[in-house]
């Protein structure tokens, strides 16, 4: 991080005492575990589970339906699936490829809206503590939370708030999580939230991706023997 910034030297009233230990002091928040906490807490949450309960029902039925579909055509014996069989499988594939796709773009569309709130949320806080600590590095760089972004660019923006900001210096942190109101252990890899955060998106994973079919066993005693064994 740049330490340029220097304090006011012009010849204005002097700042309270207060304060003057801070005026135009670096600052810096770990800004993308800030967004990324922020983002995730429980309302955000709660509105993707409702997106993954919603489709919940027609997943399992689809779901039901193609490995239905594969156990009947791989049990036929040696003569193999029949044209039919394939036709049924192919069928109940599409439609559970047409709920997953549905799935995902219900899921995606909850976390694109929440993302740029939580965009713009965090952003004004930066703005509040950086002027409230006179940390102007921090209220500078923090500009780049506050442009427009397009709908699919906010994921580049939790890597350009890396670069700028996770140089170990976290000194804004607390400051930040008392202004978003979010508690203390909001930023640690193990806490409640993370892990709750962890299950969703194990969930929206066995939603959106085709599981393997359940085929039959075959006793070995059924197998076909090596005339020559």
């Amino acid at each position: 991080m740049s330490t340029d910034a220097t304090a006011n030297t012009t010849p204005a009233d002097p700042p309270a005492p207060a304060k003057a230990a801070t005026t135009g002091a670096i600052g810096c928040a770990d800004a993308r575990a800030m967004l990324q906490a922020y983002l995730y807490r429980d309302s955000t949450l709660e509105a993707m589970t409702a997106a993954l309960d919603a489709s919940d029902d027609r997943w399992q039925k689809a779901n039901e339906a193609f490995t239905k579909a594969q156990r009947e055509a791989f049990s036929t014996g040696e003569d193999g699936p029949s044209d039919e069989q394939w036709k049924a499988v192919e069928t109940a594939r599409v439609g559970l490829l047409e709920v997953h796709q549905a799935i995902s773009e219900a899921f995606e569309r909850v976390l694109g809206d929440r993302a740029r709130v939580a965009q713009r949320d965090v952003a004004a806080a930066i703005e509040r503590v950086a002027q409230a600590r006179g940390c102007s590095a921090v209220h500078q760089r923090s500009a780049l939370w506050g442009r427009e972004l397009p709908d699919d660019e906010y994921t580049d923006t939790f890597e350009e708030s890396s670069l700028l900001w996770a140089d170990g210096l976290i000194e804004l942190n607390d400051d930040l999580l008392k202004d978003l109101g979010l508690p203390r252990d909001a930023l640690e890899p193990k806490s409640p939230q993370a892990e709750r955060v962890e299950a969703l998106f194990a969930r929206f994973q066995l939603m959106t991706t085709m599981q393997p079919p359940e085929l039959p066993e075959h006793d070995d005693d059924d197998a076909p023997t090596d005339p020559d064994m």
